[in-house]
């Protein structure tokens, strides 16, 4: 502990320009918006194209741009929280993205649903029925009882950016074939 204390302590130098520049100092690397909507789109495009070939349903057409190759969904967070290990998708993963309602800024506040469902398992679930007070757009998750839920919350507040990549790694590992997973 420095001087005494119980914590940890960073320091460093820097100095200033005296050209009217400004200089900006961050506790984490920035990541907003559009840089979730960069990750959350290809991913989702990129499980969905695994999950049909998977399932033999090729349609035969161009694989949709900004998706990533099938058989690599996962490189998009690998690339995010700029880390080396790639791990491979696992099998039978369902994953499903719901808007959940706007916030005052006029953001897409999003459900992801995510859990190990074999074809068979997918077919014989219903669709979840929301309760009427929370009409969400789109299509509902499917549901599978007798699993247990596990809810992950992230980012709620602007400044909590660390929280932000906490859940991409958690994301790619409840994504990746792990068997933890």
């Amino acid at each position: 502990p420095a001087d005494g204390g119980t914590g940890l302590v960073i320091r460093w130098r820097y100095r200033l320009r005296h050209d009217g520049s400004t200089a900006y100092f961050a506790f984490c690397a920035p990541f907003g918006y559009e840089d979730w909507l960069s990750l959350i789109v290809p991913l989702e495009l990129g499980l969905a194209a695994k999950h049909s070939a998977a399932a033999g349903q090729h349609n035969g057409s161009a694989p949709t741009p900004g998706a990533p190759a099938p058989g690599n969904p996962l490189q998009v967070l690998s690339d995010a929280i700029q880390d080396g290990w790639n791990p491979k998708v696992g099998s039978g993963i369902y994953f499903h993205r719901q808007e959940m309602c706007r916030s005052l800024e006029g953001r897409s506040v999003e459900l992801l649903t995510i859990t190990a469902a074999s074809e068979q398992q997918r077919a014989g679930a219903a669709l979840e029925e929301m309760p009427a007070e929370l009409s969400m757009p789109g299509t509902p998750p499917l549901c599978f009882p007798g699993k247990p839920i596990v809810f992950f919350s992230a980012r709620v507040h602007p400044g909590e950016t660390p929280g932000q990549f906490a859940w991409l790694g958690a994301l790619r590992h409840l994504l990746s074939d792990d068997p933890r997973a």
